[in-house]
């Protein structure tokens, strides 16, 4: 089985995908550091050198080849623009499980203050402002996730990877018996 996390940035994609994959046993994987370690360089540094263009390119070609592996029972925690374009977004619901973390505004604003350099699209932005016009115009795609868990608190990483499998668990026995 393959459980896509998605969401803004700051909303514990990758601190909750990696707890939820030793939960399960599962192979861990972040896009964004997939992306780093194929290209060479940052995130950052994609985007400065070649630009987001260039990035989501980038981003869908090895969302692409990540997904082609069936075997493997992994956890993908995807960038937060990844679950954007919609060839991501079916290629993301055919091959897996997608969650939402739908965390709210003020957490994730405070989750990101000390990493904000490292965050190109809050790179010289107000933060608050940014992130509200991030979630507008991506809160349609997220909510093209099979399944919604909605944050209203920086809960702790295990509690989240606790809540996403007990979610996971019920959606599956809905399909399966509903």
């Amino acid at each position: 089985m393959i459980i896509i996390l998605t969401g803004l940035m700051g909303s514990g994609k990758s601190s909750t995908g990696k707890a939820l994959a030793k939960l399960l046993g599962y192979s861990f994987i972040d896009l964004d550091k997939q992306i780093e370690a194929t290209s060479g360089i940052s995130v950052a540094e994609i985007f400065s050198q070649h630009g987001e263009p260039y990035f989501r390119n980038l981003e869908s070609e090895t969302l692409t080849e990540v997904l082609h592996n069936p075997n493997e029972n992994i956890v993908l925690a995807l960038g937060g623009g990844t679950f954007v374009a919609s060839e991501n977004i079916q290629l993301c619901r055919q091959n897996s499980i997608v969650v939402w973390l739908n965390m709210s505004l003020s957490v994730i604003e405070n989750r990101l203050r000390s990493g904000i350099n490292n965050r190109p699209l809050l790179k010289n932005t107000h933060v608050r402002e940014t992130l509200e016009k991030l979630l507008d115009n991506r809160q349609s795609s997220y909510a093209q996730a099979h399944i919604e868990i909605k944050l209203d608190k920086n809960y702790p990483i295990s509690y989240m990877a606790e809540l996403i499998l007990n979610t996971i668990n019920d959606y599956t026995a809905g399909k399966l018996h509903g």
